[in-house]
């Protein structure tokens, strides 16, 4: 079963130890850890390092750390 997170307001903070396997809607994300899904923000996705996105982000501003690894695709803009 797919696991989805969802949160229109506030910021989600994924931990340098975290590991999650989800789909997951947020006002903002901000990822230490590891993310394998879709990760769709109304405002903002930091991928700080050591962080790993594999998936999708969607999100109308996005920024990566360096030591940040993404692998997937991104979708930029402001959000419907």
């Amino acid at each position: 079963s797919d696991v989805l997170f969802r949160s229109t307001k506030g910021t989600l903070v994924i931990g340098d130890r975290a590991v999650v396997k989800a789909k997951i809607e947020a006002g903002s994300v901000i990822c230490k850890g590891n993310i394998q899904g879709e990760v769709v923000a109304k405002e903002s996705i930091k991928l700080l390092s050591p962080g790993l996105i594999e998936g999708t982000m969607s999100a109308p501003r996005l920024s990566v750390e360096t030591g940040g690894v993404f692998h997937g695709r991104v979708s930029m803009g402001v959000s419907s």
